[in-house]
């Protein structure tokens, strides 16, 4: 049996972290990535093996108890996030059956191979090899239950989709919700054309299609991922999916103008609002109540710009800074608001708020809302028109 590969062992370590002590899974990555020495095309193997296993969670749960004849939560948490590596190399990715095997039994062991229940883990696996034809063909789509299970997504989700989309729509969005994400990336200073020139990548600007093109975004196919890691640490790089970038250019900012953005953190679509605004972010608030993902939009805002943070710590003091700056509407629904140019540019850069962590609902600041596209669009809408 061969010793784990640094990929494999950094995406075990973020499923422990993820599903052991809730942690977000791209903060846990880069933690077991760094601690590795994992980086380039191995880390890129470590980042889909992980986030596929996180997402496919509950489909593997479903067949790791299944094939070990036992409820989910009776198999040791160290055993499970192996299973759940395990089974989604072999059903869903397209490496090495017997690699995929190996590997998982070999985390499931542990450091020094004393961990009990690496049997159930390897009994499991091969298992699964075998009657992998037979278990994918036994998922389905005829109604939300069965959807929410072949496509790992909560049931609420697939029954809110089925009502507000109707059954078809609502296939075609659960069916697209697990395909790998294409890597694209903002250029921070604008320079596609000279970014492309430079770069030892095979990569384009975002075209156009079924998709939108934002301008400034790049998909790189291919190259030298260690040059992009290095990129992003310089600020020349920002990851940014089509969809983050499109509502920054829906939302248009303009120099002058002030933009509250709250639930803020990492800060991607932040550190792009303070790059349209100019002047040091001068008009932004980005609000983040998680301490975590705060300390990565400070992070952020200061790697692509002097941007001058200014730290509140709780709901009341945030409401009352948003509504002396002329901020009306505050909803936690990653919502971005704008209103009117500045005369005076009297805070003078962005401005970071950290909520307190205790729930927050009064006096318009929404956290921990669930609304569904029917429901988001009302919230616009009604936004929009105060």
């Amino acid at each position: 049996m061969s010793r784990p590969t640094p990929a494999r062992r950094a995406a075990y370590e973020t499923l422990r972290r993820v599903f052991e002590d809730g942690a977000w899974a791209d903060r846990a990555l880069r933690s077991a990535a760094s601690r590795l020495g994992v980086d380039g095309r191995e880390r890129a193997q470590a980042q889909a093996l992980a986030y596929g296993a996180v997402q496919r969670r509950g489909t593997s749960d479903h067949f790791a108890a299944l094939l070990a004849e036992r409820r989910i939560e009776r198999i040791d948490p160290p055993l499970r996030a192996a299973l759940r590596l395990g089974l989604f190399e072999l059903l869903w990715s397209e490496g090495a059956d017997h690699a995929a095997v190996d590997q998982a039994v070999s985390l499931a062991k542990g450091p020094g191979g004393r961990r009990r229940g690496a049997g159930l883990v390897n009994a499991v696996l091969r298992r699964a090899a075998r009657e992998r034809d037979e278990l994918l063909a036994g998922l389905g789509d005829d109604d939300p239950a069965s959807a929410a299970l072949m496509h790992s997504v909560p049931g609420w989700l697939a029954d809110l989709w089925w009502e507000e989309l109707g059954a078809g729509d609502a296939r075609s969005l659960l069916a697209a919700i697990n395909t790998p994400a294409e890597r694209a990336f903002r250029v921070a200073d604008g320079d596609v054309k000279g970014f492309l020139e430079r770069a030892p990548l095979r990569a384009s600007a975002a075209s156009a299609g079924p998709e939108p093109a934002p301008g400034g975004l790049v998909v790189v196919k291919s190259g030298d991922w260690a040059w992009v890691e290095a990129a992003i640490s310089r600020g020349e790089l920002v990851p940014q999916s089509r969809a983050s970038a499109a509502v920054v250019e829906l939302l248009a900012p303009r120099p002058g103008e002030r933009v509250l953005d709250l639930c803020a953190g990492p800060g991607i679509k932040a550190s792009a609002i303070a790059a349209s605004l100019g002047d040091g972010g001068s008009g932004l608030v980005a609000v983040e109540r998680d301490p975590g993902r705060a300390a990565e939009l400070r992070e952020l805002l200061q790697r692509t710009g002097k941007i001058r943070i200014i730290r509140l710590v709780s709901c009341f003091t945030a409401i009352c800074h948003a509504q002396c700056l002329g901020f009306i509407h505050c909803t936690c629904m990653n919502f971005l608001a704008k209103v009117g140019r500045q005369e005076h540019g009297a805070h003078g850069g962005a401005a970071l708020v950290l909520l307190h962590p205790a729930h927050c609902d009064a006096d318009g600041v929404i956290i921990g809302c669930r609304a569904g596209i029917v429901q988001g669009k009302r919230l616009i809408e009604h936004l929009a028109s105060s």
